[in-house]
């Protein structure tokens, strides 16, 4: 199937480009909202829903907070600052691949060099890992689905009606 070769690049864009809009709301069909906006972001540019998955992904990060007992410093919002700034870094990943990139970590969130590696960077990659491991799933549902698409009744349907179409005319001629 042409659409399951595609899939490696841009599993968003093969979908909607080269089938039916109706195949992209199949393939996501029951994914989570945050992970869908995290596929679109990293894959479609699409940054128009990004306080969804600003809103999940900082409710992760206080739920990790709370897990490992990280004491936060009062007046600074350091743990919605360690969310953006891994969206941030999903969506610009050249940026933060260079070698001087922990520098722009550390300017973002207005610590020291010292601090930032005691203390910020390993929570900041148990952030940045749950961000990865949504776009991740996403994905591989993305992935999986073309194989459903091929089974959809959605697929079906389209197929009947354009043969159906073909056999007595198009409805603008008749």
């Amino acid at each position: 199937m042409q659409v399951a070769q595609g899939l490696k690049q841009n599993p968003i864009r093969v979908i909607n480009d080269n089938n039916h809009p109706e195949n992209l709301a199949y393939c996501s069909c029951g994914m989570p909202d945050h992970w869908y906006v995290a596929l679109r972001a990293t894959h479609s540019n699409d940054t128009s829903q990004l306080k969804i998955l600003h809103n999940k992904l900082l409710h992760a990060a206080l739920s990790m907070k709370d897990r490992n007992n990280w004491r936060m410093p009062t007046g600074k919002d350091m743990l919605r600052r360690l969310v953006q700034l891994a969206i941030m870094e999903m969506l610009d990943a050249k940026r933060f691949r260079q070698n001087d990139a922990w520098r722009v970590r550390v300017a973002f969130m207005g610590v020291c060099d010292s601090n930032w590696y005691r203390t910020w960077q390993p929570r900041y990659e148990l952030v940045y890992s749950e961000l990865l491991s949504w776009n991740n799933r996403a994905y591989r549902w993305m992935k999986v689905s073309p194989e459903r698409i091929a089974k959809s009744k959605v697929v079906e349907r389209r197929r009947e009606r354009e043969e159906y179409l073909n056999a007595y005319g198009r409805e603008d001629e008749l």
